[in-house]
């Protein structure tokens, strides 16, 4: 085992610290930020400006159409909406440890808080989690460190047991503590998810129902516009100029056609093949006239 890690981070408060945590006992590690179309926060500028203080480069990299199939069916189930948190964080650690492979590094680090979050930081959860993604042994969480199991890292004493941390539960007074200590200001605490936004549920469920084959685009997709599906297409109207201008991008692609307004009024990107292989697909001259009824909808009149 070499003092060579991968780090989950986020860029958030507690993975932030960590990384502090990790250049202050010399160990070599590499962020690993992985992105969803699900997640409220924009991390990238969070990150960079992280990266800079650190002098450290980042992976980033994006979730694929498997994601999507854990959403849809969750082996361990949903929290209050539909976010499958725990099958979420083995997704996590599954890319993780991938990556880690490559980079011939040792082990993983992450931010995690025993019992700071319900639906994956418990005692079980933490090691159902290590189970799935085949990591047994090999996560250290330094800021809990001290009320868990000794990890391998720590038994060949890689890691210094003794200047990691014991923080437990939601408060996060030690890491702000922590955070005065490396001097880290402006530090964001956490980020929400979309799957936990009720006012969300409704437009992937939906999106599930109509379509048995999609792909990560789609999900990108869904966080922007108006939503209609009618049999043999879905149309997205934009809400604002911006919205607009995301649909206009997306127009070159083979499934797409854009039809924006006459005058002054919402875009349109649609759908040309059906979602559903049993439903024959719409001419794209039927497409464009029902897009064209959904623009002078939307439209403000003049």
């Amino acid at each position: 085992m070499n003092n060579k890690c991968i780090l989950l981070f986020s860029g958030g408060l507690d993975s932030t610290i960590v990384a502090h945590i990790l250049k202050e006992q010399k160990i070599d590690f590499i962020p690993f930020n992985l992105k969803t179309p699900f997640c409220q926060c924009n991390t990238t500028k969070r990150c960079q400006n992280i990266i800079s203080e650190l002098n450290i480069k980042i992976h980033t990299e994006l979730a694929d159409k498997s994601f999507l199939d854990i959403i849809k069916n969750p082996k361990f189930g949903y929290g209050s909406a539909i976010n499958p948190c725990l099958d979420c964080k083995i997704y996590l650690f599954k890319k993780a440890k991938l990556f880690m492979i490559k980079n011939n590094a040792s082990f993983i680090a992450t931010g995690e808080v025993l019992s700071q979050r319900d639906m994956s930081q418990h005692m079980w959860q933490l090691k159902t989690i290590e189970k799935e993604s085949v990591l047994e042994g090999l996560v250290l969480r330094p800021l809990s460190a001290k009320l868990l199991p000794e990890t391998l890292p720590e038994k060949e004493k890689i890691v210094n047991r003794e200047k990691l941390y014991s923080i437990h539960g939601k408060r996060r007074i030690e890491q702000i503590k922590l955070a005065q200590k490396f001097g880290l200001e402006d530090v964001s605490s956490g980020c929400g998810c979309l799957l936990a936004d009720k006012n969300y549920v409704q437009k992937i469920k939906d999106f599930f129902s109509n379509f048995s084959d999609y792909d990560i685009e789609d999900a990108v997709l869904l966080r922007i516009g108006r939503h209609f599906y009618f049999k043999g297409t879905k149309i997205i109207l934009g809400k604002n100029e911006k919205e607009n201008n995301i649909l206009a991008s997306y127009y070159k692609k083979e499934k797409f056609l854009f039809v924006e307004p006459e005058n002054i009024g919402p875009s349109a990107l649609c759908y040309i093949n059906s979602p559903d292989k049993n439903i024959p697909n719409l001419t794209q001259d039927e497409i464009i006239s029902l897009a064209k009824s959904l623009i002078k909808k939307y439209s403000k009149k003049n």
